[in-house]
């Protein structure tokens, strides 16, 4: 999401100053996740498929590959909201999303069952994103004002997000990435620090708790 579709703007900006778009060279055995995202996008020119082999270009167009601005953020949730399908469920999902990585390999939350109960006094609906199309995580996100979630990909979403607060789990491992993307669109963000076991993460119930209250009360008073 962040490393290749901002990329589609920079080649809009080549096609307003050139007069054409290049072609956007893409797998041929490719998941249905980019086949969607390639359709939300709406990219201008021809999608051309390429097998593994060797071909021939003319002209090679190579967009630079930055860590996104904000005007890159604000125009990637502009671009991929007003071409998603209409007819979405968002008014049936929750405001406050728990996002699960109980089909990942790692940072998985081996306690689940002893904060399922906090995540329900504060109102948490849990999603298993990959169960989600890339519209209904867009949908999903542009409607929340809370997610809580274990580092991972998923957190990428906030980028739809209009006002959301961001709660971080970490284990041993902390990575700034969506710290700083929160940060960069004003998202409020804080994390919690989780016991690691293995590969996976134990969440003190009545820490989580008490990070929650605080992300609420700074809700309301925002």
């Amino acid at each position: 999401t962040m490393e290749c579709l901002p990329r589609i703007r920079l080649l809009d900006e080549y096609a307003n100053r050139g007069g054409a778009h290049p072609d956007l060279v893409v797998p041929t055995d490719r998941p249905s996740w980019m086949n969607e995202m390639l359709s939300l996008v709406n990219y201008g020119g021809r999608v051309v498929e390429c097998e593994n082999e060797v071909v021939g270009i003319n002209r090679l167009v190579v967009p630079a590959f930055p860590d996104p601005t904000l005007a890159e953020c604000r125009w990637l949730r502009d671009r991929m909201q007003a071409t998603r399908p209409d007819g979405s469920d968002a008014e049936a999902r929750a405001n406050r999303v728990y996002v699960s990585r109980e089909d990942a390999t790692v940072r998985r939350i081996r306690n689940f069952d002893e904060i399922r109960p906090v995540l329900d006094a504060h109102g948490f609906e849990t999603y298993v994103l990959s169960e989600l199309s890339v519209a209904e995580q867009i949908d999903l996100f542009a409607n929340a004002e809370m997610v809580v979630a274990p580092h991972g990909a998923g957190l990428t979403n906030v980028v739809y997000a209009d006002d959301v607060t961001v709660l971080e789990l970490f284990g041993d491992k902390k990575l700034g990435s969506f710290a700083r993307l929160a940060h960069m669109l004003d998202h409020p963000y804080t994390h919690l620090d989780c016991e690691q076991r293995g590969v996976n993460l134990v969440v003190d119930p009545e820490r989580l708790d008490g990070a929650i209250e605080v992300m609420t009360n700074r809700h309301a008073n925002a």
